[in-house]
């Protein structure tokens, strides 16, 4: 026989779901907005709070397996989870072309974007030049995002990867960060763009040759978005000083891709590298520059 009253103390988390699905809120505002007020938490961190807590299910934080909570009901976790997709709200929640609800890899929803502007999330994992990164999109018509946590990718339209220093460092502090798996989830899954900077464009390689040694003598593994290889300059058939430091101009090898829109062809980029990224396919070099031989 169901104890409703026990049943009722345990399902808290679920009735707050129920709230969050119709609309857009759950525990963690109201919590939140208990905290703030009775001083136990910033406005800032509250916010913060809510934007990393308020999309996740119930049970992330319930400490009980969501089946434990299903079984008085004697219902089954898909059961659950289709009816709550059923009576999800529609304005608030975004969906694919089918019209399924788009979710990450732990099941959390995405809000719509209603202010209208991109969601761009720099990927802090520890490397990089950020505040760079983040004052430049400032400038444009986009919203910037400092993602810390690789399960936060999901509350992004586009994301950008950058990365400073040894592309064996920058790939060990992805996988330990959990951020390999996360950026194939949203780069194959979820199919959100990805741009990568300096290092963090190179990782977007199926191996580097940078930091391998004899426990990686085939290179260091990337993260395989586009096959190719990383190789080092004097390899490469570079006779000038290495590592390559300075202005260079561009040449656009596909003027129809969007990246280079407003861009001019033989416009001047900084560099500073030892290595280049070379494609297998050279359908995916979108621009080029040379020094000396290469």
């Amino acid at each position: 026989m169901v104890s409703y009253e026990n049943l009722d103390n345990h399902q808290t988390g679920i009735h707050d779901y129920f709230k969050f699905l119709k609309f857009g809120f759950g525990r963690a505002t109201d919590l939140a907005c208990m905290h703030i007020r009775r001083g136990r938490l910033t406005r800032q961190d509250g916010l913060e709070a809510v934007k990393r807590l308020d999309g996740a299910f119930p049970w992330e934080y319930l400490g009980k397996s969501l089946e434990d909570i299903l079984r008085p009901l004697d219902m089954a976790v898909d059961e659950f989870i289709r009816l709550c997709d059923k009576f999800t709200n529609k304005k608030i929640f975004r969906r694919d072309a089918s019209g399924a609800l788009i979710k990450d890899r732990t099941g959390s929803l995405t809000k719509i974007n209603y202010d209208k502007r991109m969601r761009v999330g720099v990927i802090d994992y520890g490397v990089g030049n950020l505040g760079s990164v983040m004052r430049a999109l400032e400038g444009l018509r986009v919203a910037p995002i400092l993602v810390t946590r690789a399960i936060d990718m999901h509350a992004t339209d586009s994301l950008i990867l950058p990365g400073v220093g040894n592309f064996a460092d920058c790939a060990r502090l992805l996988g330990e960060g959990g951020w390999s798996q996360a950026l194939r989830d949203e780069v194959h899954g979820a199919h959100k763009p990805l741009l990568g900077v300096c290092v963090g464009m190179q990782l977007l390689a199926s191996c580097s040759m940078e930091g391998s040694g004899e426990q990686a003598p085939d290179g260091t593994p990337g993260l395989g978005f586009i096959p190719g290889r990383v190789e080092h300059l004097r390899t490469l058939g570079c006779s000038m000083r290495v590592p390559h430091v300075g202005w260079n101009e561009v040449a656009n090898c596909a003027p129809k891709d969007g990246l280079f829109d407003g861009i001019p062809d033989g416009t001047d980029f900084y560099f500073v590298h030892s290595y280049a990224f070379v494609p297998q396919d050279p359908a995916d070099v979108l621009a080029t520059t040379t020094t000396a031989s290469r």
